[in-house]
């Protein structure tokens, strides 16, 4: 099993009406990591990262998945269906607190 770190960064207009991911991170316990500037390069890392390359089962802990899910949403969502990959969320009390993403 693998565990991972992921957080991003976000940058809003001056009227606070759009905002948009800055940057993102993901970090090994061991130090290695990776980073990306869209939402978009996120949701490619991870197709490319855990499913064209299949690893071991890995855990992903997010610092603030609520918000951070509010980002990667949409172009996650599309990424997987275009590789055939479900992917299950959890809410609790309306708020994500966990996503399954495997093989459909």
């Amino acid at each position: 099993m693998a565990v991972f770190g992921f957080d991003t960064e976000t940058d809003h207009d001056p009227e606070g009406t759009h905002a948009w991911i800055v940057q993102w991170c993901m970090a090994t316990p061991n130090g290695k990591y990776w980073t990306g500037t869209s939402a978009g390069s996120f949701a490619d890392f991870l197709i490319d990262h855990f499913f064209r390359h299949p690893k071991p089962k890995a855990y992903i802990y997010v610092h603030n998945l609520s918000y951070d899910w509010f980002f990667i949403f949409d172009k996650l969502m599309d990424a997987c269906a275009e590789h055939s990959l479900k992917v299950t969320p959890i809410l609790r009390t309306g708020k994500i607190i966990s996503v399954t993403i495997e093989p459909s």
